[in-house]
């Protein structure tokens, strides 16, 4: 159940990742009320199709003949040719069968024959619950379920905490012995319908897509976690959202090695002091196994130079941490100064032509200045 403030960012949200919402709910429960006021607020046409009340001819057009003897349809005048707006599909599952196949073109094509929905638009869909006031519910195919983002609007106290504020606004003082009767039980105020929809919702590799889409907007947006949670369940269901949400990538030495650490930094910046101390601990145990991989060191120096800027003592506990690794380095006793010690560190690389570590940090001008820095050692 998604309230009325998430379901206007989820319209938002859609909007700008261009994918279509569907929002489900009980008979007058305010769907078209929601997506007008949403239109409204971004200064932006409204067009609401009751498609229960549709016959294809009010979708397709009329036909008429070319001068080439063929035949072409005339698009409604309902439908816009410009600017920018929501097109909202009211009582979508209502709708005939023969109407539902129009508007599954529109909404997969973006088209219906000749016709295009200008790019400023957006499609918005409502349906009803199965078993809602009696209602004659069509058939729907579920690839057509598949192209939208599925969100179940709240019958419950949200509803009527929504509903008490806009009438309040809308009425003042007179709308008073309302509001307080139908407080008393959210049964005063619509009666209770099974929130069943008509099938399950369930991942696709279209949907994935339409989630990785979402989340970019989300991220760059100012959206709550809730809008990211209602967004990704209603495209993969609400169990497989919440797995996914709650996924975080296991990091270790493998994994930054074939994946290297910028492809890595998100996974990198969501770790714990205690994971970094993981990844440090295990980058280093892995060293004799992974010494013959060009890139080990310069993946080590990129972690290096990325822990940096995150926590300085987990840079040297890591640098000093590799350096240990390699036996005739650790019998120096000198794993800081090799840092440290411009000289000393270059007489060391000369002599150990395996190690590459010290060619990394020594080509790094910046990342030997930050790891200086915080030894509190000056060069030699």
């Amino acid at each position: 159940m998604t309230s009325i403030k998430i379901c206007k960012e989820l319209l938002q949200v859609c909007r700008e990742t261009r994918v279509s919402l569907w929002i489900w709910g009980a008979h007058g429960i305010g769907k078209s009320s929601l997506v007008a006021q949403f239109a409204e607020q971004q200064a932006i046409s409204f067009i609401d199709l009751r498609c229960a009340q549709l016959e294809s001819i009010d979708v397709r057009g009329l036909p008429e003949k070319t001068a080439d003897g063929r035949t072409r349809f005339l698009p409604p005048s309902e439908l816009p040719i410009d600017g920018q707006g929501v097109l909202f599909l009211d009582e979508l599952n209502r709708a005939p069968t023969e109407v539902m196949a129009a508007l599954f073109q529109l909404v997969l094509d973006r088209r219906i024959g000749e016709y295009r929905l200008p790019d400023g638009w957006s499609i918005v869909a409502a349906g009803n619950f199965h078993g809602d006031n009696g209602y004659s519910l069509s058939d729907v195919d579920e690839a057509f379920f598949d192209r939208f983002c599925h969100v179940t609007l709240s019958s419950g106290k949200m509803l009527t905490h929504a509903w008490q504020t806009w009438m309040k606004q809308q009425f003042g003082q007179s709308a008073a012995d309302v509001i307080s009767f139908c407080s008393a039980s959210s049964d005063h105020l619509l009666s209770t319908v099974k929130p069943e929809l008509p099938f399950k919702v369930k991942p696709t590799p279209r949907s994935w897509k339409a989630v990785t889409r979402g989340l970019e907007v989300i991220k760059q947006g100012v959206f709550s976690d809730a809008t990211k949670r209602a967004y990704v369940a209603g495209w993969v269901g609400r169990e497989l959202a919440t797995s996914f949400l709650n996924y975080r990538p296991t990091l270790n030495a493998k994994t930054l090695l074939d994946a290297g650490v910028e492809a890595s930094r998100d996974c990198l910046d969501q770790c714990s002091r205690a994971e970094l101390n993981l990844i440090i601990s295990d980058f280093a145990n892995s060293r004799p196994a992974s010494i013959k991989r060009a890139s080990y060191h310069r993946v080590a120096a990129d972690l290096i130079e990325y822990l940096c800027k995150k926590n300085l003592d987990l840079a040297i506990a890591c640098t000093t941490s590799i350096l240990e690794a390699d036996k005739d380095l650790a019998g120096l006793k000198m794993k800081t100064s090799l840092v440290t010690n411009e000289r000393l560190a270059r007489r060391v690389d000369r002599l150990k032509t395996d190690h590459s570590l010290l060619t990394e940090l020594l080509s790094r001008d910046s990342l030997r200045h930050e790891l200086i820095t915080a030894l509190g050692h000056e060069p030699n």
